[in-house]
């Protein structure tokens, strides 16, 4: 019973800490020293296009095109959160363990007729620096996207090439103004992606998606909510 009301306060946490996030809460940059070696993290990403609701009995949240990541919440690590996203009447249920200092992405994705398909990506970060930004790359798309890679928009220059299929991939830039470009088998696919003013000390994420339109490009400020 005990582990069934920890649980249950760890998932409600978390999707209160969401909605505030969509209403007022002003997400706080990830710690420049790291985390402490207790701390976790859990977030949620669409890749669908929007839509999306994430829901348990604390609440609901609900993710757009224009916002389609959440910030990172804090959970209780080794604890199992629970909950359920749902779009057009598809749904997929969450079952998380995230352990101690990992920061997990839950990817809502087009899956079967019957429901969406849930992505989980994890890491450990080691990288945090107070002078560069930090980017990650993960390619969700692999099927549709071999041998993605992520170059600077107009440029021959690869910030990643031939990225491993549903993990991350990182990196330290200069804190400067970018736009990138995916690429598959070296070629490029789509519009290319601003993400303007990278800051120094931050954290960011691109994501390649699968999409009925061919690949395409989601990015995300790696920021905690309060």
């Amino acid at each position: 019973m005990t582990n069934f009301r920890s649980i249950s306060r760890g998932f409600a946490s978390l999707l209160l800490a969401m909605i505030c996030l969509g209403a007022s809460a002003q997400p706080t940059r990830l710690y420049r020293a790291g985390p402490t070696a207790d701390a976790s993290f859990l977030r949620f990403v669409d890749g669908t296009g929007g839509g999306v609701t994430a829901t348990s009995a604390a609440g609901t949240v609900v993710l757009t095109a224009q916002q389609a990541s959440t910030a990172f919440t804090p959970v209780a690590s080794k604890w199992q959160v629970k909950g359920q996203v749902t779009k057009n009447g598809k749904q997929a249920h969450v079952a998380v363990d995230v352990q101690p200092g990992e920061f997990v992405t839950v990817v809502a994705l087009p899956g079967s007729a019957e429901g969406l398909a849930l992505q989980l990506l994890r890491e450990q970060p080691d990288d945090f620096n107070a002078i560069k930004a930090s980017l990650g790359f993960a390619n969700l798309a692999e099927k549709e996207c071999e041998a993605a890679g992520l170059k600077l928009a107009g440029r021959d220059t690869f910030l990643f090439e031939k990225a491993d299929a549903k993990t991350f991939s990182r990196r330290l830039l200069n804190p400067v103004d970018v736009s990138v470009q995916l690429t598959c088998g070296g070629k490029p696919v789509g519009a290319a992606l601003a993400l303007g003013q990278l800051e120094a000390g931050e954290r960011y994420s691109v994501l390649a998606i699968p999409d009925t339109k061919g690949p395409r490009l989601i990015f995300a400020h790696d920021s905690l909510t309060q």
